[in-house]
């Protein structure tokens, strides 16, 4: 995670009223999927990562980023739902 997204996600998840999901509507109820990859391919638009196919991507991402830091296959496993 670089520094700036720590720094917005520290500030957001200090004021976040609770819940199961991180990022919500308004504050309680879930955003959908179809929200979520409108925001995301919005977001891309007109950069250089405007080809990413969908947010699922990073969650490939995820997971080589703790394998090369060491973290046990087994852990990542278990974090990506296998």
């Amino acid at each position: 995670m670089s520094g700036l997204l720590e720094q917005v996600f520290r500030g957001y998840l200090a004021d976040h009223p609770g819940g199961n999901c991180t990022l919500t509507r308004d504050g309680e109820s879930s955003i959908s999927e179809d929200t979520a990859t409108n925001h995301f391919k919005g977001t891309l638009d007109g950069s250089e990562w405007s080809d990413v196919r969908g947010f699922h991507v990073l969650r490939y991402s995820f997971a080589s980023n703790v394998a090369a830091e060491g973290v046990d296959q087994r852990m990542i496993d278990e974090w990506m739902g296998h």
